[in-house]
């Protein structure tokens, strides 16, 4: 074999593994994509079907508590995680039942699993885990998320989650002098809250993990939020609810806070700063997907059992402080009920939290609470504040986070000339300053 035959050889014994590798690798690249195109099923049908079989399941709730533990992960601006910290959970043990659907033949099952402490056991020739989020989070109640590992192609759609509740029960008896007598008697019953389930496919890996996360299902979140918004303004309008900032114009009407002033504070206010952080735009998109995957009932809850709890989609606190003014124990009234006292021609449901809970009731009120800060801004800076329409809606979403008065101080620094960016203020809350950044990251990107 002369000189050049070998060299040739050569050549091609060594490239030709690479030749047939890169060939396997775009046929597996090829496959797989076919495989996550092959989903057909029309999900969003699926999740606006019938659930009655959800809501009649009976559920039970042991007796015993279990203890498990789960991670709280911080991150860096960068998304890498800066900390980890372990918290001890408890919770009694619970059945729950799934509503599986399979993607691929579009049909769909109900399963009941036991929830022990951090475990979840499931029928014989079902595999289901539980998530963790990036921040951390695994069980979050009837919004958990699951991934299905076998049947292949099936993702838990809908939950119906156990939650204990009391009821009085009247029951009429007919004494010995014949007469009705009326007893109550307080019973204990379980209740099915029935919730549609937040998944999605990781474009990343080789397997298939269907979800909900889908183009459809994000934009019928947007049109649900712009919706809202729309109806709650519509009601102020109708009731001729002025403004306190500019009084000869009603709050509904003010030319510098459109409608997606107050839509993106469903945003900024129902995602992770953490898991936003790892990845801005599904988590953003995740808020939408749940929105429109549950409606009227989407976080329909309140973040803790404390007296500052945060409630409801636009998340309002509405707790009551006692303090000493002139020698007398005062009690100022809660965030919430404030609203509700001084707008009162806005008719805004006076029981907190069901006022928080409902979505139009509840954008109506963080409209009137933007109004209400909008007049302290004014009163403190003037026309000032107008100078620069993005920084008023960034102010006004400071105020909205947390007390106005860290936002004021924030903005005299920014006025003064002493920083260039308002929320680098020593004054603002860290809480805050990560408010904003999803704020903006939500202006930027033209979302909802």
């Amino acid at each position: 074999m002369g000189r050049g035959f070998k060299i040739i050889f050569t050549a091609l014994f060594i490239l030709m593994p690479v030749f047939f590798a890169k060939a396997m690798g775009e046929k597996e690249v090829k496959s797989i994509a076919e495989a996550k195109s092959s989903v057909s099923c029309s999900i969003l049908d699926k999740i606006d079907e019938d659930e009655s079989g959800l809501e009649k399941i009976p559920l039970k709730i042991g007796p015993r508590k279990y203890s498990y533990q789960e991670s709280r992960i911080s991150r860096n601006s960068d998304g890498t995680i800066s900390s980890v910290k372990k918290v001890t959970m408890a919770d009694f043990e619970k059945e729950i039942a799934f509503l599986l659907l399979n993607v691929e033949t579009c049909k769909t099952e109900i399963i009941k699993v036991t929830k022990r402490g951090g475990n979840l056991i499931a029928p014989n020739g079902y595999n289901i885990k539980p998530v963790e989020r990036a921040s951390g989070l695994v069980w979050n109640a009837f919004n958990t998320q699951f991934e299905v590992i076998s049947p292949a192609l099936t993702i838990v759609l809908k939950n119906a989650w156990p939650k204990e509740e009391t009821r009085v029960v009247i029951t009429q008896k007919r004494g010995k002098d014949g007469k009705l007598k009326k007893s109550s008697q307080v019973q204990k019953y379980v209740k099915n809250i029935i919730y549609t389930l937040y998944s999605v496919d990781n474009p990343e890996t080789v397997d298939l993990e269907p979800g909900i996360h889908l183009p459809e299902i994000v934009d019928g979140g947007s049109s649900r939020a712009k919706y809202i918004v729309d109806e709650a303004r519509n009601t102020l309008r109708a009731k001729s609810v002025f403004s306190k900032a500019f009084p000869d114009q009603t709050v509904d009407d003010l030319p510098f806070l459109s409608s997606d002033t107050y839509e993106r504070l469903i945003l900024a206010e129902q995602t992770d700063y953490n898991e936003f952080i790892f990845d801005r735009r599904k988590t953003m998109e995740r808020t939408l997907v749940i929105l429109r995957a549950n409606m009227e009932r989407a976080f329909v809850s309140c973040n803790s059992k404390k007296l500052s709890k945060a409630c409801g989609i636009f998340q309002f606190t509405d707790r009551w402080r006692t303090v000493r003014l002139r020698g007398k124990r005062v009690r100022i009234p809660g965030t919430y009920s404030t609203l509700v006292r001084e707008y009162s021609g806005a008719g805004l449901i006076k029981n907190f939290p069901a006022g928080a809970f409902d979505h139009v009731n509840s954008a109506m009120a963080a409209i009137l609470l933007h109004d209400s800060n909008l007049n302290l801004l004014v009163n403190v800076f003037g026309e000032q504040i107008f100078e620069d329409p993005v920084l008023l809606k960034e102010a006004l979403a400071g105020c909205y986070n947390g007390s106005p008065r860290w936002t004021i101080m924030a903005l005299e620094d920014y006025f003064d000339g002493k920083i260039d960016d308002w929320i680098e203020s020593k004054h603002l809350r860290q809480e805050t300053k990560e408010y904003i950044i999803k704020y903006r990251y939500a202006v930027e990107n033209n979302l909802p």
